[in-house]
């Protein structure tokens, strides 16, 4: 059986039906997200640390902020490019959009048309359109040119707390908190 990976707000990373999985992380590091990739390399999102990518299942990680202002990572999602996507909510008055087109090495803020204030999700549907979730009321986003300008989409004054696509119909479920 594959292992299947856990994530939580804790220090650690647990690998189910094998053992914690934490070299280069620490005590500090509240994972609030786990994406792998189609490579198998692992990226953990922390609440106040930025990025960690392990690319030998879990077995170390390190620490990949380079150009990452904001470290409060929500969501880490991949496109059809093997670019990442990151939604960051530090504070209600801070957040946004970061993407990587080489593997977390470096970080860019792509928040172009975004509104001021936090990402809370962030979610690619199956043309590679990117749908970003601002908080505080600003309701959901749409990048038609992988994150380098956003639209508002009919989902507006709404503080949305998360959002998945369904690939197969490009169906959007979009929770907010009203």
């Amino acid at each position: 059986m594959e292992p299947i990976l856990q994530g939580f707000s804790s220090q650690l990373i647990t690998v189910l039906l094998g053992s914690e999985k934490n070299n280069g992380l620490t005590a500090s590091n509240n994972i609030i997200s786990i994406a792998i990739n189609d490579n198998g390399d692992i990226f953990a999102g922390t609440f106040n640390t930025g990025i960690f990518r392990s690319i030998d299942n879990g077995e170390s990680w390190i620490q990949i902020n380079n150009g990452l202002t904001l470290p409060n990572i929500r969501m880490i999602v991949f496109n059809d490019s093997g670019h990442v996507f990151v939604s960051s909510a530090p504070s209600p008055f801070q957040g946004g959009v970061f993407r990587s087109t080489n593997n977390g090495d470096n970080w860019i803020a792509v928040n172009n048309g975004l509104p001021f204030g936090a990402i809370f999700t962030v979610s690619i549907d199956s043309n590679n359109n990117i749908y970003a979730g601002s908080g505080f009321g600003s309701g959901v986003y749409i990048s038609t040119n992988n994150g380098d300008s956003w639209n508002a989409t009919g989902l507006t004054n709404a503080t949305t707390v998360s959002l998945t696509i369904d690939k197969s119909s490009n169906i959007i479920y979009v929770g907010t908190l009203y």
